[in-house]
């Protein structure tokens, strides 16, 4: 008798619990990051990539926290320095798929960065 009402109880309470699981998905607009920075784009080189090192993250969803990620923005070049730590935001991003030599630095991801948002 005990196995049968168990038995019921696990068939009721089973589709509960697949319908209560953890949300996997993750708004990356949400997601803060602090970086330091790698390389730039200036105008006397042939840079294809910002190179940010993320060093923080408010989630362990979206880039990895160790991982690099690249982005075009030449006057971000401009204003910055590498070794300086900046804070943004990474709404869309993708792994990088291209060449990887020794003699250029390149991005494990590449993305778009945000860094206008309120804190």
């Amino acid at each position: 008798m005990k196995h049968k009402v168990l038995l019921w109880l696990m068939l009721f309470f089973f589709p509960l619990a697949l319908g209560t699981s953890c949300n996997t998905e993750v708004n990356l607009e949400n997601i803060k990051y602090e970086g330091k920075i790698l390389s730039l784009i200036k105008s006397n080189n042939n840079e294809l990539y910002n190179i940010i090192l993320i060093t923080s993250s408010t989630s362990r969803k979206g880039v990895p926290v160790g991982s690099s990620i690249g982005f075009y923005d030449r006057d971000f070049g401009e204003k910055m320095h590498e070794g300086d730590i900046v804070h943004f935001r990474v709404p869309m991003f993708k792994k990088w798929v291209g060449p990887e030599t020794a003699d250029h630095l390149w991005p494990e991801y590449v993305g778009v960065i945000d860094f206008n948002y309120n804190e």
